[in-house]
C-alpha cells in the first residue's frame, strides 16, 4: 500500500531546517549575540527558535512512523537514512576538525564519542536512530495499547520534573527520553490528523492570534523552569503547521518543499559551512557590524547548502551517502 504524502510536513520541515541554518547563525559571531542585556532582540529570536525546532522534527518522524511496516525493512531503511549518512559525516568531519584545529571551536571528535556520545555536531541523526532501534518494541507493547496516552503522560512528568536519573549522556539517553516525547505525540497526533484539519476552531484565525499571544509570554518565561522547555515545544509545532497548511491550501512553494525533502543533507551540511563562513566573514574580512554578519552568515549558508542538496541529489553515491531514498 502506498504511504499518502503530505506537502505540509515538507513545508513543516523546510521551515525547521530553515530555522535551523538561522539559529546556528547567532552563534560564533563574537558579538555574544544571545546575551540578554545586551541583545535583547537577537536573544529573544534564538529563544523562539531552539524552544522547539529541534521537537518539530521529532514530531514529524513520529507521525510518519506511524503505519503499516516490516521489522526487516524498517531497520534496513533506517540503517540507509540515518546510520550510513552519520558514519559518512563524521568521517567527513574528522579530517578537517584534525587538520584545521585552531579554525573550529572543538576539534575533538573521537571514535568513542561517535559511538557513545552523538559525534560533534550529528546528535540528532544518532539519537532519532536509537529511537528508531526501540520503536518496533514500543509501538507494539505499548502504541497500540488501549491506554498508549498514559505513556505520553509519564514523559510529560519525568522531563518536567527533570529527574537525574533520566540525566545520562551515554547513548543520549537523556536526549532520547527527551524527545521521544514528541516522537510519541507526532505517532498520536496521525490518528487524529484528518479530524483536527477539518476542526472549525483549528482552521480559526483567532487561533493564530491567541497561540501566537500565548507563546510571546511563555516564550518571556521559557529558560526559567522545566515546565515551560516542555510545553512549549507543541505551541511552536501548532503554530508552523498552520502556517504550512495555509501555504500548501494558496500555493505550492518548491523551495520550502526541497528544504523540507532534503532537510536531512541541510543540517549535516550546515556545519561546514558554518565553520567556513565564521572564518571568511569574522577571523578574514574581520567584519564589525553584527547585523551583516547575522545577515551574510544565514544568507551565504542557505544558499550554499541549497546548491549542494541539488548537486548530491544528482549523485546517486552522494545521494546514498546522505540518507536520500534513491537506488544506486
Amino acid at each position: 500500500m502506498k504511504n499518502e504524502h503530505y506537502l505540509e510536513l515538507d513545508y513543516l520541515k523546510g521551515i525547521g531546517i530553515i530555522l535551523v541554518i538561522l539559529g546556528h547563525s547567532f552563534f560564533f559571531t563574537g558579538f555574544d549575540l544571545v546575551n540578554k542585556e545586551r541583545y535583547f532582540g537577537y536573544y529573544y529570536i534564538f529563544n523562539f527558535i531552539y524552544s522547539f525546532h529541534m521537537p518539530l522534527f521529532f514530531i514529524v518522524a513520529g507521525f510518519l512512523s506511524n503505519k503499516e511496516y516490516g521489522i526487516k525493512y524498517f531497520y534496513i531503511s533506517k540503517i540507509k537514512r540515518l546510520l550510513i549518512p552519520y558514519i559518512f559525516i563524521n568521517i567527513i568531519d574528522y579530517i578537517p576538525r584534525h587538520l584545521f584545529s585552531s579554525f573550529v571551536n572543538n576539534s575533538s571528535n573521537s571514535l568513542v564519542r561517535v559511538i557513545f556520545y552523538s559525534g560533534v555536531a550529528t546528535w540528532f541523526v544518532y539519537t532519532l536512530f536509537m529511537i528508531f532501534l526501540i520503536f518496533p518494541v514500543l509501538d507494539k507493547y505499548i502504541f497500540k495499547k488501549d491506554k498508549y496516552y498514559i505513556f505520553l503522560y509519564f514523559l510529560l512528568i519525568i522531563n518536567m520534573l527533570n529527574l537525574e536519573i533520566f540525566n545520562v549522556n551515554i547513548f543520549t539517553l537523556n536526549r532520547i527520553v527527551f524527545y521521544l516525547t514528541y516522537f510519541y505525540f507526532g505517532y498520536i497526533l496521525k490518528n487524529y490528523y484528518e479530524k483536527i484539519k477539518q476542526n472549525k476552531c483549528f482552521n480559526n484565525g483567532l487561533l493564530y492570534v491567541v497561540l501566537s499571544i500565548f507563546s510571546i509570554f511563555f516564550l518571556y518565561k521559557y529558560s526559567e523552569n522545566n515546565i515551560t522547555k516542555v510545553i512549549y515545544p507543541f505551541i511552536g509545532f501548532m503554530l508552523c503547521l498552520k502556517f504550512s497548511l495555509s501555504l500548501k491550501r494558496y500555493k505550492n512553494i518548491k523551495f520550502l518543499e526541497f528544504c523540507g525533502k532534503n532537510s536531512l543533507i541541510f543540517y549535516l551540511l550546515e556545519p561546514f559551512f558554518a565553520a567556513i563562513y565564521r572564518v571568511g566573514l569574522v577571523k578574514v574580512i574581520d567584519l564589525k557590524n553584527h547585523y551583516i554578519i547575522v545577515i551574510l552568515f544565514f544568507s551565504l549558508k542557505l544558499i550554499s547548502i541549497y546548491i549542494s542538496a541539488i548537486i548530491i541529489n544528482k549523485i546517486k553515491i552522494l545521494s546514498f551517502l546522505f540518507g536520500n531514498k534513491k537506488k544506486i
